[in-house]
């Protein structure tokens, strides 16, 4: 069981736009999935970065992450994106979020004199 869904901006900005509102309740019954640890069909892309799909909108793929207890939705693509391109965009906001988040780290240790986590790198 995961803590945190979390969700890039871009989708985000996606999820706000959405006008579907059978599309929009599938996507979030499927985030409360992945928060309790139902992904259903995942494929490893690489870096950390999976792919799956909603059984009833087979043509929208959406990339995720997991780290820790946190999972991380990075992006959606539909069947008018090539695969490798989403795949290479999401695994750039990947890097993005996981930077940030070492930084982030990295700098809360140093305010409370606590060394950071030799991993971080």
């Amino acid at each position: 069981m995961f803590h945190y869904v979390s969700m890039s901006d871009d989708f985000a900005h996606w999820l706000s736009g959405l006008k579907d509102q059978a599309l929009y309740a599938c996507v979030l019954a499927y985030l409360c999935n992945m928060k309790n640890g139902d992904f259903g069909e995942i494929n490893d892309v690489g870096d950390d970065v999976y792919e799956t799909s909603l059984p009833s909108y087979p043509n929208l793929r959406f990339y995720f992450s997991k780290e820790r207890r946190v999972i991380t939705i990075l992006l959606v693509s539909d069947e008018s994106n090539s695969q490798p391109e989403a795949v290479a965009q999401a695994k750039q906001i990947d890097k993005i979020y996981n930077d940030a988040a070492i930084t982030r780290t990295k700098a809360l240790c140093a305010k409370y004199g606590l060394e950071a986590p030799s991993n971080l790198d």
